[in-house]
């Protein structure tokens, strides 16, 4: 049998030959995460070091290390250099009880779902300190997507004046114009997990389902909505602050559960969290327009001041643990064996309440118009009183 010949053929006649066909489509590479290099971090305040090995890259920095990030080729355009990918770690060393600021820019260009996109985390970040993430465009936290800070984790799409008072005060002042939003899950069924702190700062900030071991401060300005949960559920292992300054607070189909306190505050705008398998301890609501809320179990109201109040429990308890200012309508509803207790110094223009196998107590301070107060089943009473101070 005759051996094959061996055919060689330089790289020069390989391109002529190539040519000869035609031309030649070169497609672009998808927006994939890239580790961090040296070059494209630049250090403005302290010192910082940057070590790659396999998919972690760890940053040592000083205490209150301002890092700009800048941006890499990637396609038609550019994408962040702050890109967190699936199976990547980000880990922040910074003196104990210290913090590091991260400047993030946004890529352009791509066409794609990265424009705009300041940082994107989607593997895990790491820090023994307080991790601050300050954009010029949006924050996306994806499915999957692991966060564990010793000291907290602050996202801002706020711009920033000057660096000396992250410097100087070891935080933001969070008094410029929003950037961009603040996205939280992509709905799927890996939810993001977060360790430590959170606090949020953006136009506008949705939540589409995590796991928040710690507590949870999201501030949504210039009237931009605050959805705490999407197609997954929210559950906050710890308090949520929400401040909407006059922007609704709702949810999508799936539930929120904080196992503290949620202070929730929409100037303005509405507060809608009807969905029945929420699960909150203690609510307090601060709306002039209607406040709406549903719980699977007992719930508590805190001091709170709202135009309207609609509370319904499938199977629990409506209790007040503070002052309830209603300016107009009261309207509580416990299901199953729940009773009904609005008092602690609250008032109400008017109060409806029913149970279907509970007791119902109304014992405000003030006038009060009652409407329709039914207490159902075996375990019914009334007890109505008004202090008129």
């Amino acid at each position: 049998m005759k051996k094959a010949p061996v055919v060689k053929l330089s790289l020069r006649k390989l391109l002529v030959a190539m040519l000869a066909v035609g031309p030649v489509a070169f497609l672009p590479a998808p927006l994939l995460a890239t580790l961090p290099s040296a070059g494209s971090i630049t250090v403005s305040s302290g010192s910082a070091s940057l070590a790659v090995a396999g998919p972690q890259a760890t940053i040592t920095s000083t205490d209150r290390a301002v890092l700009n990030w800048g941006t890499v080729a990637s396609g038609l355009g550019t994408v962040t250099a702050f890109n967190i990918g699936a199976g990547e770690t980000y880990n922040f060393l910074v003196p104990a009880g210290g913090s590091v600021l991260n400047k993030v820019v946004a890529g352009a260009g791509t066409g794609g779902a990265s424009d705009g996109v300041a940082a994107i985390i989607n593997g895990t970040l790491s820090s023994n300190g307080r991790v601050f993430v300050l954009a010029n465009g949006n924050i996306n936290i994806g499915d999957g997507a692991a966060i564990n800070t010793t000291g907290g984790l602050v996202l801002s799409t706020l711009a920033e004046a000057t660096d000396l008072t992250y410097v100087v005060n070891g935080d933001l002042s969070y008094t410029g114009l929003s950037q961009g939003s603040i996205t939280i899950g992509g709905g799927g069924l890996s939810l993001p997990s977060v360790l430590g702190n959170l606090n949020a700062w953006a136009g506008s900030v949705a939540v589409n389902g995590a796991n928040i071991t710690g507590n949870v401060i999201v501030n949504s300005i210039g009237g931009g909505a605050v959805n705490l949960a999407g197609a997954q559920p929210t559950t906050i292992t710890g308090n949520l602050t929400t401040n909407s300054y006059n922007g609704t607070i709702t949810q999508g189909v799936s539930a929120v559960s904080v196992s503290g306190t949620a202070a929730l505050n929409a100037g303005t705008g509405a507060i809608t969290l009807t969905n029945a398998a929420n699960n909150f301890a203690t609510v307090q609501a601060t709306s002039s327009a209607t406040v709406s809320l549903a719980d699977a179990n007992d719930i508590a109201l805190g001091a709170s001041s709202v135009g309207n109040l609609n509370v319904t429990t499938t199977a629990g308890n409506i209790t007040t643990s503070g002052a309830v200012a209603t300016v107009t309508n009261a309207s509580l509803t416990a299901g199953a064996n729940g009773s009904i207790s609005y008092g602690t110094g609250s008032s109400a223009g008017s109060i409806s309440a029913a149970t279907s196998n509970g007791s119902i107590s109304i014992n405000t301070v003030g006038n009060v118009t009652l409407g329709t107060i039914t207490a159902g089943g075996t375990l019914k009473g009334i007890v109505v009183a008004s202090d008129r101070k």
